[in-house]
């Protein structure tokens, strides 16, 4: 049995596969199995893939018969891992090159069902990157708590929904596989049912706090993509809510979710800055619809504890998308950012 499972869904990467497969074969820990799953790609990022797998037996590949998507590939990947962890790798990111045996040391010496470590950003301009960033919030609300061997985060007072990032934990299979904790089928925020879950079902993390990888922030290359699948930003959260509302812990996690809520379509709304009219405005009518739902259950004092709840509070005053625009327009142009 290998001690970590990689998992790495591929498509349309072959700009950036190969960084990502060079931080996995050499990682310093190498008792490990390398899952890639070919998401039918069209270029010629598998064979990159099949270059790295020609002498390394650590690798498998599966290859889909139709392009999925990466919860369904990261779900295939799962349903055949042989690692007693797991640890997921997206393909135009890296690891840190002592990723794997910092996170397998803490976790299994520790026993935990789930390690949370901390990440580097770098900003992708031109198609060079930039200056690597540490990230300073991912870690944040485990401030008190980050030397403890043992943590439940239902104890925590903190709230720790700073991201759905499933990439910057290391999880036992044991663990995943008893509360069958998988991704969704939807083509974006798929991560998100997957990190709840996995969150509201462990009672024994600990924490990591070092970087171990490293997150590309590309600019402009997704947006056509989430203009075709908007959809798929509602599915996913309202499968979350489901998982939550039936596990029996709502009292723990729903008020923080919200607040995550709240945080994900702002952002997802701003993304949609340069999509056509249409969209835009559907996407309006829709998340006011949600944050009207949010606002007659929960305290503003509450709210206001989301980190994007002046875009929230917008939103609630506007009775048309034409009407945010504007406001949100002469807001800025106080502010001096016009």
């Amino acid at each position: 049995m290998p001690k970590i499972s990689i998992i790495i869904p591929v498509y349309n990467v072959e700009k950036y596969i190969r960084q990502a497969l060079s931080s996995v074969v050499n990682q310093t820990l190498d008792d490990l199995e390398i899952i890639v799953v070919n998401d039918c790609s069209p270029d010629n990022s598998m064979l990159i893939v099949e270059e790295f797998a020609r002498n390394d037996e650590r690798f498998v590949i599966i290859n889909q018969e139709k392009n999925q998507g990466q919860g369904v590939a990261r779900n295939c990947a799962l349903d055949v891992a042989r690692g007693e962890y797991i640890m997921f790798l997206d393909p135009d990111d890296w690891f840190e090159l002592d990723a794997c045996e910092k996170a397998y040391n803490q976790i299994s010496t520790n026993q935990n069902e789930m390690v949370f470590f901390n990440l580097y950003s770098w900003k992708e301009r031109k198609g060079k990157l930039g200056k690597r960033i540490l990230n300073t919030t991912r870690l944040k609300p485990f401030e008190g708590v980050k030397n403890n061997t043992h943590v439940n985060l239902r104890e925590l007072k903190t709230n720790w929904f700073v991201a759905s990032w499933t990439w910057v934990q290391i999880y036992s299979k044991e663990f995943i596989n008893k509360h069958n904790i998988r991704y969704s089928d939807d083509r974006f925020t798929e991560d998100i049912p997957f990190f709840i879950k996995a969150c509201i079902y462990s009672t024994d993390i600990s924490i990591l706090d070092k970087p171990l990888y490293n997150y590309r922030k590309k600019v402009g290359t997704t947006v056509i993509n989430y203009f075709e699948h908007a959809e798929s930003i509602f599915s996913a959260k309202e499968k979350t809510r489901k998982i939550i509302l039936e596990s029996g812990l709502k009292d723990y996690y729903w008020g923080n979710y919200i607040l995550s809520e709240i945080g994900s379509y702002t952002l997802h709304f701003k993304n949609f800055a340069k999509a056509n009219k249409k969209i835009r405005k559907e996407f309006f009518e829709r998340i006011k619809v949600k944050f009207e739902e949010v606002s007659k259950e929960f305290s503003e004092d509450f709210l206001k504890q989301s980190i994007s709840y002046n875009d929230f509070k917008l939103v609630l005053e506007c009775k048309s998308y034409e009407e945010y625009r504007f406001k949100r327009f002469l807001r800025k142009w106080l502010h001096g950012k016009v």
